[in-house]
């Protein structure tokens, strides 16, 4: 049985460069639901082969936007970096659909 769960994306604004040094864009939280789902072994298969070892799960959301290089904050405080995103709201039930990769903590 599939279920959402309560989940926490962090979203950073783009890097400005100062006087030669990078200063990283200012932070974003949305809330939103999603449902977390394990790869299966094909979709693991066409994961570029340094990601294949790292943690890995797909995410289904019709209530948050997803981008690049978001970092989706499950219940259980594990952190994805979401990748992979495709973008299904126009079709019959509109939501999105990425790719995390475990970030190491």
């Amino acid at each position: 049985m599939l279920r959402n769960e309560a989940v926490t994306i962090k979203r950073y604004g783009q890097t400005i460069y100062l006087k030669g040094h990078a200063v990283a864009g200012a932070e974003t939280i949305l809330l939103g639901d999603a449902t977390i789902q394990p790869l299966n072994g094909k979709e693991l298969l066409q994961l570029p082969e340094g990601d294949r070892e790292k943690e890995s799960v797909k995410i289904f959301t019709d209530t948050l936007e997803l981008k690049n290089n978001d970092i989706l904050i499950c219940a259980n405080n594990k952190s994805f970096e979401l990748k992979e995103i495709k973008d299904w709201t126009a079709h019959i039930i509109p939501h999105y659909r990425a790719i995390g990769l475990r970030i190491n903590v």
